[in-house]
């Protein structure tokens, strides 16, 4: 090949034989690496995150939420048609609403939902949330209530809770007499989602019927789980086109707010951090240039020999690009190694910080998560090696100038 010599060369000059250390060579590898695997740590921790952020949300909300502005009066015939739908696994339906409740002195405005538990029970797992309690007897004088909200009031299993609910209110502005509705607590559960651990109920449907004057084949809103969540999009489009007096919404298209916040966090960091990488391409450039300049007898002998200024330049662009090989593949070596042992650094960090429960008492995460994504992966590598043949670049232009002629003169 014609640009065979000018890639064994480049490798002669980055690792050159004999007893000589290449130093500069190794600095500048390591730059590279650093570089390489701050982004791929930091890349697969907030895809995990990410990850495990958006699991929470599909089993807490349901893969596909349908309701309306009010009041879905013929729930039984919706529930049937949901569940007839192809790509349905399960759906249940629910009352949802604000309640007062209120504990000794102690008062809160949680959001309560009503649900058929045997329904719920397919649609969210209900069962692997509940951290205190069981569900075995669950009914209408009960109530499940998150980990956070029991703890800010300091709830346990069997105290009573007094409700009131928007339609006690109402007649409490007609002078009349409304004593609260009392529940024990049966359960408590928590999701791994603030918003609802810190403020959420879970009643029994006809409980929720009754707080809030409706009737058996009424409810606001359906949750649905679907077998394949990739055929979402069509299953939203098809459940719109059978029910058009209702609203039919992804997940995604509920949080769609949170989820760009998201993306556009792990945007912002990898941007910030791919600095880091500019950082090691002007180490690059300066070991090259630093190259150029002590070999500029060798550049005027092979120009000489016949070699074309595109040929001498291309000896040092394959010199970032070697580099930026070598600095990838140690790069995601030593970030998957520190991966491995990101929950041991991080026990030891939380550790001495002092505040060992700051993971799980606002992520629920008891490790941390990671995600490895292949389109990350190829991002970094490909923008790694285009800064690196760019550091490369400006040493092979000086290198392309230099005439022979002078420099054989002067030698």
């Amino acid at each position: 090949m014609k640009f065979r010599w000018c890639f064994e060369l480049a490798l002669k000059y980055l690792f050159p034989s004999g007893k000589r250390f290449p130093f500069l060579s190794i600095i500048s590898i390591i730059g590279v690496t650093l570089g390489v695997m701050i982004l791929f740590v930091v890349g697969s921790v907030m895809d995990g995150f990410q990850s495990e952020i958006c699991s929470k949300i599909v089993n807490t909300q349901g893969d596909i939420r349908v309701d309306s502005c009010g009041i879905i009066t013929n729930s039984d015939q919706v529930l049937r048609l949901l569940e007839s739908e192809d790509n349905v696994s399960a759906a249940s339906g629910y009352i949802m609403g604000f309640l007062m409740m209120q504990f000794q002195d102690l008062q809160a405005y949680p959001l309560a939902k009503g649900v058929e538990m045997h329904d719920e029970s397919k649609v969210m797992p209900i069962d692997k949330y509940i951290v205190e309690g069981d569900l075995e007897q669950f009914g209408d004088d009960m109530v499940i209530i998150g980990c956070d909200l029991a703890r800010r009031l300091g709830i346990k299993i069997g105290d009573t809770v007094e409700v009131y609910s928007p339609l006690t209110l109402q007649d409490l502005q007609n002078d009349e007499l409304i004593l609260p509705r009392s529940f024990e607590v049966s359960a408590i559960y928590r999701s791994g989602w603030n918003q609802i651990d810190s403020n959420f109920l879970i009643f029994t449907k006809h409980a929720m019927e009754e707080l809030y004057g409706m009737s058996d084949d009424e409810c606001h809103g359906f949750s649905v789980k679907l077998q394949n969540i990739r055929r979402a999009g069509d299953t939203v489009l098809s459940l719109r086109h059978k029910l058009p007096g209702l609203r039919v919404s992804s997940w995604q298209e509920i949080n769609e707010d949170f989820l760009f916040v998201l993306k556009l966090e792990k945007t912002m960091m990898m941007f910030v951090l791919f600095f880091i990488l500019l950082i090691a391409s002007f180490s690059i450039a300066s070991s090259l240039m630093i190259s150029v300049v002590k070999k500029r007898r060798e550049i005027g002998l092979l120009c000489a020999l016949g070699a074309s200024l595109k040929e001498i330049a291309s000896v040092f662009v394959f010199e970032g690009m070697i580099i930026g090989i070598f600095g990838c593949i140690f790069g995601l070596l030593f970030g998957t190694i520190a991966l491995l042992f990101r929950n041991l650094v991080l026990a030891i960090l939380t550790k001495i910080v002092g505040i060992n429960d700051l993971m799980l008492r606002f992520y629920d995460f008891a490790k941390l998560p990671v995600k490895y994504s292949g389109d990350s992966i190829l991002m970094i590598v490909i923008f790694t090696m285009l800064i690196c043949c760019l550091a490369g670049l400006i040493p092979a232009l000086a290198a392309s100038k230099v005439k022979p002629a002078n420099v054989l003169r002067n030698e």
